[in-house]
Order: structure tokens, then sequence, then C-alpha cells
């Protein structure tokens, strides 16, 4: 509180300042502390589920015109779709092996192994689709499209992951009420005549995707007869090379069963007095556990080579 002289100068204590010894001593104890104690990471408090990539066949159902459905009848809307969700899992799924990825309120995300699986569930889905329909009145059906698609995903325990999920929902807005659009990927593990009638329908131009995506629409077959027999017979005898199977369900073992028959295939293929068919048409039939007489009946063939 006392007043300084005018010129006068403020003396204030300052820490007696250290020898460079003296600091440098100071600096290497801090460091010893420091590697006494090793740093610690911080623990995630919510831990993420272990992911893994798979090659999954990938079903997304759309209800068209769903919002305006919601609008009209909510409480309605809500309970039909309700019944046919629940269809959905105690019925469809565990018939066909298939997983429900999520269920929205106006659409679900389904994942099989198989691409045939899922386009056997799809036409179940329709099925039930159509008899849930039936519960409304005209203006307030419940109509689905489906789109399919099989390719490599990331997956974990809540949901897939993926270019190939948005896909199968591009495939799904390309089809009318009731229709089944799938990729050329899923077209390739079917038998036309068997699993489906394949209808062709170019190369479409999708939202968001660059290059254009072959797709093709899916109907019931109805090109065999009432026996099962096909409606017309080739004029050389058909011979159907069935991919081998292995002991071990390894991929390496499937790979070298594919190679195997591939080469008897081309081998074959250089006598006239037969028709030898494609690899695309009998690499359909693996993993099926079907008989001689339902593979010739599938591939029209008259001679079946397997083992």
């Amino acid at each position: 509180g006392q007043r300084l002289a005018p010129g006068s100068r403020v003396r204030t204590r300052h820490a007696p300042r250290r020898s460079l010894a003296a600091s440098t001593r100071m600096r290497m104890r801090t460091n010893r502390n420091n590697r006494r104690m090793p740093p610690t990471t911080p623990t995630d408090p919510w831990p993420l589920p272990e992911m893994k990539r798979a090659r999954r066949a990938i079903v997304v159902v759309d209800v068209v015109e769903s919002v305006r459905l919601m609008q009209e009848d909510e409480s309605g809307f809500i309970d039909r779709w309700r019944r046919f969700v629940n269809q959905v899992r105690t019925e469809v799924l565990p018939a066909h092996g298939g997983r429900m990825v999520k269920s929205l309120g106006d659409g679900m995300l389904l994942a099989f192994e198989h691409a045939q699986q899922a386009v056997a569930a799809a036409f179940a889905l329709r099925e039930y689709g159509s008899l849930v329909a039936a519960l409304g009145e005209s203006q307030s059906r419940v109509q689905l499209r489906l789109g399919v698609h099989e390719a490599a995903v990331v997956e974990d325990d809540f949901d897939v992951y993926g270019s190939g999920v948005n896909l199968a929902a591009r495939l799904a807005s390309l089809g009318q009420p009731g229709d089944i659009v799938v990729s050329a990927e899923v077209r390739d593990g079917l038998i036309a005549g068997w699993d489906a009638d394949v209808y062709d329908l170019g190369n479409c131009y999708l939202k968001h995707v660059d290059l254009p995506v072959r797709a093709f629409r899916l109907a019931r077959s109805t090109t065999t007869t009432a026996d099962g027999m096909p409606n017309e017979a080739p004029l050389l005898p058909t011979l159907a090379i069935v991919p081998f199977s292995a002991a071990d369900a390894d991929s390496e073992s499937v790979a070298l069963g594919q190679v195997i028959a591939d080469d008897l295939v081309c081998a074959m293929a250089r006598v006239q007095a037969w028709r030898v068919l494609s690899p695309l048409t009998t690499s359909a039939l693996v993993g099926r556990n079907l008989s001689l007489t339902q593979v010739k009946q599938l591939t029209r063939a008259d001679y079946v080579v397997s083992g």
C-alpha cells in the first residue's frame, strides 16, 4: 500500500536460478518417473461386434406406395404388415435357411447363403404378400416388389454392409408390383425352367450406379410338362458333366471339382456325336444333392457324368 516516489523502481523477488547441472538432474528424474508408468490406453465403453466377410444372396422387399397406404389407413397398414413380418420370421426364413437382417415399416432386408434359396424365398414372400393384401380393401392392399443380388458383403450380428446391399435395393425399384428382379450373379446360379422362368430386361441404368447392370425378371416355372419331362427333345444325345464333389467341403476341393468337370467338357465337346452342355448350366447344380434322374430332367440330358 506504500506509494512510490516518481522515478523509483519496483523490486520483485525471483526464484533462484538453478545451475545447468541441477536442471539436467531434474529432467533425468522426470524421465525416469515417466518410464516407470506405461501409458494407459482408454478402453472403448461400447465395443463393436466382430465383422466378417462372406458371400450372401441379399433380398430386399419393398412395399409399393407405402407412404400413401400409411396416410390412408395407418392402423390397418401396420396390422397387416406386422402379420406379414411374423409369417416371414416363423415360416419363410426357417424353411429356406434365411436370416432377417432388419425389418422396417415398409420393407425388409434378408440374407441367404445361396441364390436358389433366396429365389425360392422370394416366391414364398410374394405368395404370403398376396394373402396379406387380400385382408384390405382394393385401394389399400399391400403390394410388394423384390430385388435379389448375390455379392461379397460384410456382416455382423446387427446388419449387413456393402455395395451389394444397395444394388439389391436398386433392383427392387425396377420392378412393378409383384415383380422379382434379380442380377446376373443370381441368374447364373439358377436353372431356367426349374427354379424359375427368366426374362431378360437387358442393361438397366440404376440410380447412383455408374455402369449399367444386367437385370432379369423371374416368374414361376411353366416350361416342363406334368410328368416333369421337357416339352421337346434334342436331335443328338445330350451329355451333362456335373462338377465333381469332394469329401472335404473346403473351397479348394470345390474348385478342383469344377476344374476337372471343365476339362472333361472341353474334351467331350470335340466329339460331334453328341451335345455337351455348357459348364454355366451344370454349375448351378452344385450343392443341391439331386439324383441322376432329377439331373437328367433339369438339364434335359440323355447321359450324366458325375463323381
